[in-house]
């Protein structure tokens, strides 16, 4: 993670709870390679899942640490729940053996008001955020080349295909995280045009994804992100706060967060989950943040996470298209 000042730290928070850690950019040294073999050994040596959280604004270095936390303690009392219902269990794929969190953070002001402010910075951080990647990618795939900063991303989803199983590691990417995801999947895809053989991961969440609504679609930034993963969800609540403010200070379309994709029938490969209905707002005063507060959406990202077909996931309402549901 890359703060305000440019330095970069590694730091890991542990509990009795949860354990979380997260990489702050300084060198790019022993701190990125110790991220990266963290990363490596809990997926490929432990076999459990990894689940990667990509902070969107009004998010300081600390708080990705802390929803990170959240992301990965929800999921694994959702799964204690899972075990405890025989019906559910039996119905699952798979299941995972347990969670690590990650979290990959760029340089946020940490303000809400400052909501054009982190999108200055957001730009400033893709080739820094290249870096970061560059850095994982150097440690789990030792022979690769050292591209440009933008290909780096795509690098490192490279070699998470070759080291990762596909269906371990999980990607959750909140709110503008969806944005700076959009540069990673033209890059990866811009040299490896046939590169979908081996997803890097097995689910890719976009919530609250501060994208146009057909980010998606085959024109859109996000139009390959299908082809880096095993299923694309794509959570939106009507109510969002955050997504409306965003529309409104950048004059932009409307934003996936609020709307959901555009035509779920123009992009088949991804589903679409509205979550208006479940949403709290005494605990969620904007809307946008339920995945990491919302019980309710994080059963339903956990029976994702374990292989269950979109349109087979209980407490999932039908809509007029095969990949629309709300919960």
């Amino acid at each position: 993670a890359l703060d305000k000042d440019r330095a970069v730290r590694t730091q890991t928070i542990t509990s009795d709870d949860v354990s979380v850690s997260a990489l702050d950019l300084q060198t790019v040294g022993a701190g990125a390679e110790t991220f990266a073999d963290a990363l490596a050994d809990a997926v490929v040596g432990d076999g459990v899942d990894a689940v990667i959280y990509l902070h969107g604004y009004d998010t300081r270095f600390e708080e990705a640490l802390f929803y990170a936390a959240q992301l990965r303690l929800g999921f694994d009392l959702g799964l204690t729940r899972l075990l405890d219902a025989p019906d559910r269990r039996r119905a699952a794929p798979r299941l995972p053996k347990g969670f690590v969190a990650a979290a990959i953070s760029w340089p946020s002001d940490g303000y809400w008001t400052r909501y054009r402010g982190d999108r200055a910075e957001v730009k400033r951080a893709y080739p820094i955020i290249g870096e970061l990647l560059s850095a994982l990618q150097r440690r789990m795939q030792a022979d690769a080349p050292a591209p440009e900063a933008f290909d780096r991303q795509a690098d490192f989803l490279a070699a998470m295909a070759e080291r990762t199983p596909p269906g371990q590691v999980h990607l959750v990417a909140q709110s503008m995280g969806a944005f700076i995801l959009g540069h990673g999947v033209r890059a990866f895809f811009a040299d490896r045009p046939d590169a979908a053989a081996a997803p890097p991961f097995g689910q890719v969440f976009l919530t609250g994804a501060d994208v146009e609504i057909d980010a998606l679609e085959p024109a859109g930034r996000l139009a390959r992100l299908p082809d880096l993963a095993d299923q694309v969800t794509v959570y939106f609540n009507r109510y969002d706060l955050a997504g409306k403010a965003s529309r409104f200070l950048v004059l932009a379309r409307r934003r996936m967060s609020e709307s959901g994709l555009r035509s779920p029938a123009a992009a088949p490969a991804a589903a679409e989950v509205e979550v208006t209905g479940v949403v709290d707002f005494a605990g969620d005063r904007f809307g946008h943040y339920y995945a990491r507060v919302n019980r309710t959406v994080q059963d339903d990202m956990l029976l994702a996470i374990c292989g269950l077909p979109p349109a087979r996931i209980p407490g999932r309402q039908r809509t007029d298209y095969p990949n629309a549901f709300r919960l």
